[in-house]
């Protein structure tokens, strides 16, 4: 047997409610304000076609009373009971057959005095007890299968009331039924089209209104992401006064977060700065030594961990250096980085003899604190400089809001298992073609750290390549 929460499901899954369970807020608006905009007209048609009606049918009464006061006014009766019109009523509907508008006068349910479009029919009226000249609504059938409302009244020429003498009649003014309902039906035609043209501007109106109220949230977003990538430390205050205290909240807790990131950091830097001196000294010490007692092996093992201590340390240093930077504001300008730096490194031994080929665009940003891409393109085109044999390229270009960034030259190479090995963390000591050590395995994790991506390939000039992929920040003033 199902629990109950399989019946809660379900009902949460169908009806009104199962209509509103999407996730998107803008859905959720929109749908809300169709719905009550629907409802809302459709109250509204019914009310107006109920006050429509009312209004026709004052407006039939009105006619047909100032009819049934000039047909009594105009009737007289004989001396012998002969009844007669002493002025005839002008609306020629009464004087073309079968128009739908008709009169009658009768007594005692015999018909005395009718409208020509009446022809040789006589309209029933009900045996219902009504007061002398009261004025009292009716429905009859007419000619030819009509249906008739009418207004009629009694009235009685009999001065003393103990005479048996019938002097009482009826007098009937009526139209088609079908003329009446034919306006309703107009009406409600016309409003219906009035009604789903209304709908359909409220219902624009509240796409647009949705739109322009979300529109705060769509800027928080983007606010956000600026400053996940670094664009910006805070997000703007200069939005609305229902959405600014989330604004004020959410920037109390990134400057909480970045002061306590900032903290644990500092004391890791300051650990491992702490670490690093003595253990360099030891490690110095133990190479000097010389092989008394057979303990050269022994040195050497020790040597081998605490390089590898050091070089553990090397990499928290690094670390910290790159989170210090993460929570301000991050843009670099690619080309002048490489400006920058290929003068200094042309000075160092054999960078004159080297041909530099160096192709960047004017003008390429990237999310990258400045000091970052400096020391990582530093490394890495100074390895190439090491290793090149007489030709070092450096490429930058922009791919789909990604810069990526290409370090190659002609020298001997680093197979794929030693290029593998490289980017490994720890680094394995001794790589034979690169000598870098922790260099390539800290250069990977500093692009990583700026949402990038590095790679180390075989190049066509026969040596290495070094390829960087970082996001693209657009320049302040665009």
């Amino acid at each position: 047997m199902p629990g109950p929460g399989f019946y809660h499901q379900a009902a949460t899954d169908t009806g009104v409610y199962g209509l509103f369970a999407t996730k998107s807020l803008r859905f959720r608006l929109i749908l809300a304000a169709i719905v009550v905009i629907l409802v809302a007209l459709q109250i509204a048609g019914v009310a107006l076609y109920l006050v429509f009606e009312r209004s026709v049918y004052r407006q039939v009464d009105l006619d047909l009373g100032a009819d049934l006061d000039q047909l009594t006014a105009s009737l007289v009766i004989g001396p012998r009971g002969v009844a007669s019109l002493s002025e005839d009523i002008s609306d020629p509907y009464f004087a073309r057959p079968l128009s739908g508008r008709y009169w009658q006068i009768s007594s005692s349910g015999k018909r005395l005095l009718a409208s020509r479009s009446l022809w040789d029919a006589t309209l029933t009226l009900p045996v219902i007890a009504s007061k002398t000249g009261v004025m009292a609504p009716v429905y009859v059938a007419g000619p030819a299968r009509q249906q008739l409302y009418g207004l009629w009244r009694t009235i009685d020429f009999n001065d003393d009331p103990a005479k048996p003498t019938d002097t009482s009649y009826q007098i009937v003014v009526a139209r088609d039924q079908a003329e009446i309902d034919a306006l309703g039906s107009d009406f409600r035609t016309d409003l219906v089209f009035a009604l789903g043209g209304l709908a359909a501007l409220l219902i624009l109106a509240s796409v647009a209104q949705v739109s322009v109220g979300l529109w705060p949230l769509e800027q928080l977003r983007r606010g956000l992401a600026k400053v996940r990538s670094g664009e910006e430390m805070r997000i703007s205050t200069e939005y609305p006064d229902e959405v600014r205290p989330l604004i004020e909240e959410a920037n109390r807790l990134l400057a909480a977060q970045e002061r306590a990131i900032l903290k644990a950091r500092a004391r890791t830097s300051d650990l491992a700065s702490s670490l690093k001196s003595p253990l360099t000294a030891i490690a110095i010490q133990i190479a000097e030594q010389r092989d008394f007692n057979g303990q050269s092996s022994q040195n050497r093992a020790i040597a081998y961990h605490l390089t590898r201590m050091n070089d553990t340390l090397e990499r928290e240093l690094e670390r910290a250096k790159i989170s210090h930077t993460q929570g301000a504001p991050r843009r670099a300008d690619l080309p002048h980085v490489v400006r920058n730096l290929l003068p200094v490194i042309q000075r160092l031994p054999r960078g004159d003899a080297i041909s530099w080929l160096i192709d960047c665009p004017g003008t390429l940003h990237v999310g990258v604190d400045e000091s970052e891409l400096t020391d990582l393109l530093g490394n890495l085109i100074n390895n190439a400089r090491k290793w090149a044999g007489s030709r070092i390229v450096v490429r930058a270009r922009e791919d789909g809001g990604v810069a990526e960034i290409i370090i190659e030259d002609d020298g001997p190479g680093v197979s794929a298992a030693e290029r593998e090995a490289a980017l490994q963390r720890p680094a394995l000591p001794g790589l034979p073609a690169t000598g870098q050590g922790n260099g390539l395995s800290i250069a990977k994790e500093t692009v990583e750290a700026y949402n990038g991506r590095f790679e180390l390939l075989e190049s066509e000039l026969g040596g290495l390549l070094a390829r960087i992929r970082l996001p693209v920040i657009q320049p302040a003033s665009e």
